[in-house]
C-alpha cells in the first residue's frame, strides 16, 4: 500500500498537500485488498469535537434491521453530510488522535455507540485508524460484511498507513 501512495505522488494524481486525496488512496487500496463493503474518511476541524464525513465509497449494500426507526437511523449515519459528536464515540475520539481499533458486531466489550452504528448499518465489522496533521483530525474507516476478509489484525497496519498519508504538507477538505 505504501507503493500506492508513492505511485500517486510520483504521478501527481494527488497533490502532496492533498490530505484527503492521500487518505483516499489508502482507503481505496485497503478496501479493494480486503473486499470491504466500503470506506469513509471523516474530518475534525482543529479545536472541535464534531466529526463530519469528508469522502466515502460504497461497493455493495448490506441489509440492516428492517424497521422505520432503523432505516431512519441508518440514513442519518450513512448520510454524506453526517456529523458525529466525538464525546459520544470514545473509541473514535481516541483514533482521531492517532489510534486505531477494530470491532466485530456482537463482540463482548464493544462500545454501545459504536456497536449501534454497526448493527443499524448492517455491517459485520469495521476497522478505523486516524491521526492529526496541521489541517485537523482525520479518521479512515473500512466496513465489513460476510464477504470481507477478517479486519481484526488490520488496525495496526492501517494506523501506520494513515500516519504516512498524514505526514508532510496538509490541507482541510473542501466545503
Amino acid at each position: 500500500m505504501l507503493a500506492a501512495l508513492d505511485q500517486q505522488g510520483a504521478a501527481r494524481a494527488v497533490h502532496p498537500a492533498d490530505t484527503i486525496g492521500k487518505l483516499a488512496v489508502v482507503a481505496e487500496t485497503a478496501a479493494r485488498l480486503l473486499d470491504a463493503v466500503g470506506w469513509w474518511i471523516s474530518y475534525v476541524p482543529p479545536g472541535s469535537q464534531l466529526m463530519r464525513t469528508a469522502r466515502h465509497a460504497v461497493y455493495r449494500m448490506t441489509s440492516g434491521p428492517s424497521s422505520t426507526r432503523a432505516e431512519t437511523q441508518r440514513a442519518q449515519i450513512e448520510a454524506p453530510d453526517a456529523v458525529f459528536d466525538l464525546r459520544h464515540y470514545p473509541m473514535t475520539r481516541r483514533a482521531v488522535r492517532g489510534g486505531a481499533f477494530a470491532l466485530r458486531a456482537g463482540a463482548a466489550g464493544n462500545d454501545p455507540a459504536e456497536e449501534a452504528m454497526l448493527v443499524v448499518s448492517g455491517y459485520r465489522g469495521m476497522v478505523a485508524a486516524g491521526g492529526r496533521n496541521p489541517a485537523g483530525g482525520w479518521l479512515l474507516e473500512l466496513f465489513a460484511d460476510d464477504a470481507t476478509l477478517p479486519l481484526g489484525q488490520v488496525a495496526s497496519a492501517l494506523r501506520a498507513l494513515v500516519a504516512v498519508a498524514l505526514a508532510g504538507p496538509a490541507s482541510p477538505p473542501e466545503g
